[in-house]
């Protein structure tokens, strides 16, 4: 590998933490992950929201 093979690597393996990072802090705080808001045509709607229909 040269060096800019290596620091493309590097970059997207950092992208590839920080999305992690940032799904594991959004499942601690209780948010529903990779939810847009629109539930009419989801089926984890129920689990997802439930807090909101308490």
């Amino acid at each position: 590998m040269n060096l800019p093979s290596i620091l493309i690597a590097a970059v997207i393996a950092v992208l590839i933490i920080l999305a992690i990072i940032s799904v594991v802090r959004q499942k601690k705080a209780g948010k529903c992950i990779g939810c847009s808001g629109g539930c009419s045509h989801c089926g984890h709607s129920c689990q997802c929201h439930s807090e909101n229909k308490k």
